[in-house]
């Protein structure tokens, strides 16, 4: 994770973290999550994503990118592991070899088709109990990310620290209320929680701006190889869904995790460095994937626990292979194509003075 240059080790080891803890929540041998409070992760999620983003994008914004090439880069970062989430389970159900009633999910398939262009589906002749994306549960918080890069690159990237200290504090405010009133945070993923679950994707990435408008310099400290990564365990562990326990971690917590991981360089960088490629793949896919694993275990009559056992490193791993042989060489592709259309634009521009397309690509 690297913003204006810099890299921050400890932050893409808490994104991995993060996606093991929400792999863990999805994880329920004999009915029970093996980590309650894994739901939250995806609150730490967003407060990664709006430092990053911020560090990242800040000053190219203010230099004149234009929104059309900030959400192209964007898009090529999220969308190939993305379409491959989706494809997973849609190929299920084409095959019958997925779980419930494949028939009936056939038959619903043209309400799902918005979700391969990263929007909701259709809950034409459904309830608001309707998934948002029906294909890849999960994939609701990418939407809130989207919803809030896309405010960022519009207006927020020019307020000052204090307009944006002012307008998380606000937000923070609501979605306490909000949070009060729903009884737990664990909600977004449904047509009928849009508005709660876009509510914690703005406020989540809006601390996490705040945060890197206001981080200083890293120090080398062996407290972000393990401290750091525990903290964020233990801070979903034990009893979940409670507003109490949800506020504690999400605006105390959470945002104390990332201002630390912003200032702590780990003393094993490369163990973090593989945290954090693992992250984004292992979250959209390991929902499709722990289901064809409980297909698997019901047609060999395995045991749940020993089944989950033998699933979660299996996962685990073909996430690492998605991300070298798939994810890594496609966003990179989708970058450099990026990159050159938005260098010949600019080359067509009446007096346009240019950096070469190269010095564009390797800001990308």
């Amino acid at each position: 994770m690297a913003g204006q240059g810099e890299r921050y080790e400890a932050l893409d080891g808490l994104r991995g973290v993060a996606a093991l803890a929400v792999v863990l929540y999805h994880a329920s041998p004999a009915g029970h999550s093996l980590l309650p409070g894994g739901y939250l992760a995806v609150d730490l999620f967003f407060m990664l994503s709006g430092f990053v983003i911020d560090r990242a994008y800040a000053t190219r914004l203010a230099a004149g990118m234009g929104l059309g090439e900030f959400l192209a880069r964007r898009a090529a970062r999220l969308y190939p592991a993305y379409l491959l989430g989706l494809a997973v389970p849609f190929l299920a159900l084409l095959a019958g070899v997925a779980p419930g009633n494949p028939a009936a999910q056939i038959a619903n398939l043209p309400l799902y088709l918005t979700n391969f262009v990263m929007l909701p589906s259709l809950p034409f002749g459904h309830d608001d109990a309707f998934p948002l994306f029906p294909l890849d549960g999960a994939y609701w918080s990418l939407l809130g990310e989207l919803v809030a890069n896309l405010l960022y690159a519009a207006l927020l990237f020019r307020a000052s620290r204090t307009v944006l200290a002012l307008a998380a504090t606000v937000l923070a405010a609501k979605l306490a209320l909000a949070l009060g009133h729903a009884g737990s945070a664990n909600v977004g993923a449904e047509w009928s929680g849009l508005g709660f679950g876009l509510l914690r994707a703005a406020t989540g990435f809006l601390i996490g701006v705040v945060l890197a408008r206001f981080a200083g310099r890293q120090r080398r400290s062996a407290l972000g190889d393990c401290l750091l990564p525990a903290l964020a365990l233990l801070a979903m562990a034990g009893r979940a869904g409670t507003p109490g326990r949800d506020g504690l971690a999400i605006f105390v917590l959470f945002p104390a995790l990332v201002w630390a991981g912003a200032h702590w360089r780990p003393r094993l960088p490369h163990l973090h460095d593989v945290l954090g490629r693992l992250s984004y793949p292992l979250y959209c896919l390991h929902i499709p994937l722990l289901v064809l694993a409980g297909t698997a275990m019901s047609a060999l009559a395995l045991p749940q626990p020993a089944g989950m056992a033998l699933a979660l490193p299996m996962i685990v791993v073909t996430a690492l292979l998605v991300d070298r042989w798939w994810d890594a060489p496609l966003r990179a592709m989708l970058a450099r194509a990026v990159g050159r259309r938005c260098a010949v634009r600019l080359e067509r521009r009446p007096g346009a003075d240019q950096p070469p397309a190269g010095q564009l690509l390797r800001a990308g």
